[in-house]
């Protein structure tokens, strides 16, 4: 029988023997506390480690890391903004819709470099502009 997160998150489905962490019991103490285990929860508490090792960091998450939205679109990365850059460029002008779409542009090539500095096996590829 599926566990509810393997029904909505494509990685946690295909993940293999995924073991759940068990709950927090008693009192933990840490210098941070990340809430949330989706893409930028887990994004934030990484560069806090990186710049500060010595940090005491804690992503606390309801259910399981990559439950929510960040596990249930099967790690697809896209630059658009939620808008076409025709509106964009209409609410924001040229120039920000511009630097909003370099922006996007950078957010996924960063993927594909912590894939590589990581060597996180994910079948990461990149199709298209």
């Amino acid at each position: 029988m599926p566990k509810d997160y393997e029904l909505k998150s494509f990685w946690l489905a295909t993940a293999g023997d995924y073991k759940e962490s068990p709950p927090l019991d008693g009192d933990t103490h840490v210098d941070v506390a990340v809430v949330g285990g989706g893409f930028c929860g887990m994004s934030t508490a990484h560069y806090i480690k990186r710049e500060n090792p010595s940090l005491r960091v804690a992503v606390l998450e309801d259910r399981v890391v990559g439950y929510g939205a960040s596990g249930r679109n099967a790690g697809f990365a896209m630059t658009l903004m939620g808008l076409t850059l025709e509106v964009t460029s209409l609410r924001f002008g040229k120039a920000k819709a511009r630097q909003a779409q370099e922006f996007g542009h950078k957010a996924v090539d960063h993927i594909g470099q912590l894939v590589d500095t990581h060597g996180i096996d994910c079948d990461y590829e990149k199709p298209g502009l």
